[in-house]
């Protein structure tokens, strides 16, 4: 199988198909679900998986790759289901049924969120309260806790550039 932690591979990568930008947004899929439900979607403890290997990176690779993901609303009654439909849609097992780009993966999130891609800032700093925009809007809290999760994501996972994911004409590095 492809390297990394079986926790956050696309099926494809486990598979050892070709990876593209699907690959990506589908480990970010994983990091949403994980951000908005205080867990990973597959633990290995599914039912189903028990008998698809000893360790549980082997029961984990089994579920992305055979079972659905579960809907982040069973453990937190507070998503919408606008918001539960975008983290499922780029939790999909075929890669094609995806968001073709993380820019579209975004303006779906800020869809969900009832606000626009232009009102979310390149950058802010984790360590202070969120600032106000240039139009005087607070920035929900939800997205700095996106940024923080997404950089330290970046530590475990190797993602190669985040194209588009806050502004389509830049790229984010994740340092």
């Amino acid at each position: 199988p492809g390297a990394g932690p079986p926790a956050y591979m696309a099926p494809e990568q486990i598979m050892g198909n070709t990876v593209s930008r699907a690959t990506d947004i589908y480990a970010l899929g994983i990091l949403l679900f994980e951000l908005l439900t205080g867990r990973r979607p597959f633990r290995g403890t599914e039912s189903g998986t028990e008998k698809s290997g000893q360790t549980v990176n082997e029961r984990i690779r089994f579920a992305q790759v055979n079972l659905p993901a579960p809907d982040p609303r069973l453990l937190n009654p507070k998503i919408s289901p606008q918001l539960s439909a975008v983290v499922l849609r780029a939790l999909e097992k075929e890669a094609s049924a995806r968001f073709s780009t993380c820019q579209d993966l975004l303006s779906a999130l800020c869809e969900a969120f009832s606000t626009s891609p232009e009102l979310v800032p390149d950058r802010i700093s984790i360590a202070e309260p969120a600032q106000e925009n240039p139009d005087n809007k607070p920035i929900p809290v939800s997205y700095s806790r996106i940024i923080k999760a997404l950089k330290d994501f970046s530590k475990r996972i190797n993602l190669i550039t985040i194209k588009g994911l806050l502004n389509s004409k830049k790229n984010l590095y994740l340092i």
